[in-house]
């Protein structure tokens, strides 16, 4: 009996710590504490990138080339990796030799024509014949389409040995190295963040914003008018550029009864970085702070 009294006791002695670590930690971290000389909501926030791509092939081949180190900063259509090309330059020069024998096919089809007309006429050669150039011509017409499609998919996957990045942003770890052999479309070989401007995600309450803002509903352009975001580095205190809300959602989480802010604010120097968790200081914008 005493041995069941005491697992009792243990089992509600943890749940007390839990609750205890969940009023310091969870209540602290995500819910906004009023800051009576500011006149402001504080919160911790999440970075995140304004996107997040990833970089993939679209031919198969072996890496001849990484063209960056993790951690650059990359530009849009910059090249990243280079697969080898020899056997994509042999398709398409094959390719291109099928275009021009295409179009000159063409050209004698259509003089085969142009003189079968004059000879149909004269009765020189008969209908059947004639009919047989007009096909001909058809014939030679598809021919070319058709040749033009495989040569402009053959420089295509020519051009697609070099992989570029897709957006401008700071390239992370490269995920295959020289020599290794792609052999599947969309392999995803790096990934490029985009990172000015960067987000910031609070979670809040409409209750803890419509008590603070002394109004019971807002509009999301009132918040967006109305707020302005400092973000609080530590060991430096504010950041430099002053962010704005461009989200408020309208969904409560059930569980958390909170809804997500969605700060923008520009980051040109790269020092806030996806996944930190950095302070924001929500002020109410008033006539005196737009003056």
């Amino acid at each position: 009996m005493c041995i069941c009294k005491r697992y009792v006791f243990i089992g509600v002695l943890a749940t007390f710590l839990m609750l205890v670590i969940f009023n310091l930690f969870y209540k602290n971290s995500f819910y906004g504490s009023f800051n009576k000389n500011t006149k402001s909501l504080v919160y911790q926030g999440l970075v995140s990138p304004a996107s997040s791509v990833d970089v993939v092939s679209r031919v198969s081949g072996v890496v001849n080339k990484v063209n960056f180190q993790a951690g650059d900063k990359v530009v849009k259509g910059q090249m990243l990796f280079k697969i080898d090309d020899d056997y994509y330059k042999t398709v398409y020069q094959q390719k291109n030799t099928n275009l021009k024998k295409a179009e000159n096919d063409l050209i004698s089809a259509r003089k085969l024509l142009d003189k079968y007309k004059l000879l149909v006429r004269s009765s020189a050669i008969s209908q059947h014949s004639y009919e047989e150039a007009i096909s001909s011509v058809h014939k030679a017409e598809y021919s070319l389409e058709e040749a033009k499609i495989d040569c402009k998919l053959a420089l295509l996957n020519l051009n697609r040995t070099e992989i570029k990045s897709p957006v401008d942003g700071f390239i992370g770890q490269a995920l295959v190295s020289e020599g290794s052999y792609i052999n599947i479309d969309g392999f995803k070989m790096a990934k490029v963040q985009q990172l000015d401007p960067v987000y910031i995600d609070i979670s809040t309450s409409i209750k803890e914003l419509s008590d603070f803002y002394k109004s019971s509903f807002y509009s999301d352009d009132q918040y967006k008018k109305d707020i302005e975001a400092v973000v609080i580095l530590k060991n430096h205190g504010e950041y430099e550029h002053i962010g704005e809300v461009v989200f408020v959602d309208r969904l409560v989480d059930v569980r958390s009864k909170l809804i997500n802010l969605r700060i923008r604010v520009a980051n040109p120097k790269g020092v806030l970085l996806p996944g930190e968790l950095v302070e924001v200081r929500l002020n109410k914008v008033t006539s005196d702070n737009k003056l």
